[in-house]
């Protein structure tokens, strides 16, 4: 029991770490694509001991971040008059709690598992599902029809993009025959072409199904229509002041992580570095984490990079595009479950180089055109 609530503890001081971490990590990003200063400079003077500069001038902007933590202690928090003053305090822990709750399932390593659960897929979903509510309770808490608007967009957005994510994690789990995130994981050791995203067609497709839907799932661009700031002020946080903000905020981000740590898991090998002399146990949490992270700096790569979409785009993606190909792609890894001679694992992985060399051959011609 005592191992249970460390490992959670854990879990949750990691989850929410991560956030600030990748706040720092977004704001240099963002200053090296569009040329911002602030968060190249702004920080405190240079450190210089003995003589020698250890830390320069600004310290690589860190101090954007310690700036941000303390303007969101100081801010007043404010209730608007009008507001429903239960619903608008509960909302952004209704939201943080179902993130937290969601890494409960999450397994970091054969020695650190903090609920081994034999449903972990259902659970993680559920949990996941949950913070739609807080986001609702907060737009229309509010007593704000910007507000009303951003929560209204967000259920239409979730619930849409929550289909073909589920697809295609359940691409998986009838490839695996389980729900475990655990055994799912421990079905792609050995070398890297035992990924899931590489043992056949269907598997690949869905693992950029689920990447798209993801983004979705935690308002990312080009995906944030529920708090577009062009249109609907700040959506659905548009009256929320101090820590309330701060913890919408940090949930964004600890979703961004959680999201990634699940396509880590279920399509990328996990824990397991694809080579099956190198992975040590004592290190599979960081090879989780660098996966992760790595899909974690995709998305803020591509929140400076693409323009935001259109609501009825949004969903036309969705229903006419990402539902469809979920469908196949489950339907085609359920009959790939049953074609595992040899020849038809060389014919799923030949087939996946032939969609990557036709995708790069497609942009390559859009270019020269």
């Amino acid at each position: 029991m005592m191992i249970s609530i460390l490992m959670v503890t854990i879990t949750i001081m990691v989850a929410t770490g991560f956030a600030a971490v990748a706040v720092y990590i977004e704001r240099k990003i963002a200053s090296f694509i569009q040329c911002r200063l602030g968060p190249m400079d702004v920080g405190p003077p240079a450190l210089v001991f003995r003589g020698k500069t250890l830390l320069p001038a600004g310290w690589y902007g860190v101090g954007t971040i310690i700036g941000d933590g303390v303007k969101l202690l100081a801010k007043e928090d404010i209730i608007p008059d009008r507001a429903d003053p239960i619903l608008f305090r509960l909302a952004p822990y209704v939201v943080f709690t179902s993130i937290l709750l969601a890494f409960s399932v999450v397994p970091f390593g054969a020695w650190f598992f903090p609920a081994d659960i034999d449903a972990g897929i259902l659970f993680l979903l559920a949990a996941m599902s949950v913070g739609i509510y807080g986001t609702v309770m907060g737009g229309y808490a509010s007593n704000n029809k910007w507000s009303l608007y951003g929560a209204i967009r967000s259920i239409a957005q979730v619930i849409s993009y929550e289909i073909p994510l589920g697809l295609a994690l359940l691409s998986v789990v009838i490839t695996v025959g389980s729900l475990s995130l655990g055994k799912i994981a421990d079905a792609q050791t050995g070398w890297f072409w035992n990924w899931h995203i590489f043992q056949n067609v269907f598997l690949f497709i869905a693992f950029f199904i689920y990447a798209i839907a993801s983004l979705a799932e935690v308002n990312r661009t080009p995906f944030d229509l529920p708090e577009a700031e062009s249109e609907l002020v700040a959506g659905y946080l548009t009256e929320y002041s101090g820590m309330r903000y701060g913890l919408f905020f940090l949930s964004e981000y600890t979703a961004m992580l959680l999201v990634s740590l699940v396509g880590a898991l279920v399509f990328l090998g996990g824990p397991n570095t694809g080579l099956p002399f190198a992975t040590p146990p004592l290190l599979a949490p960081l090879v989780l984490f660098a996966k992760a992270g790595a899909l974690v700096l995709v998305m803020i790569w591509l929140r400076w990079t693409l323009p935001r979409f259109r609501v009825d785009h949004l969903m036309l993606l969705c229903w006419k595009g990402l539902l469809p190909l979920s469908l196949i792609a489950f339907v085609g890894a359920g009959i790939a479950v049953f074609q595992t001679a040899m020849p038809f694992q060389i014919f799923w992985r030949l087939l996946i180089v032939a969609v990557i060399v036709g995708f790069v051959a497609s942009v390559r011609e859009k270019k020269t055109l």
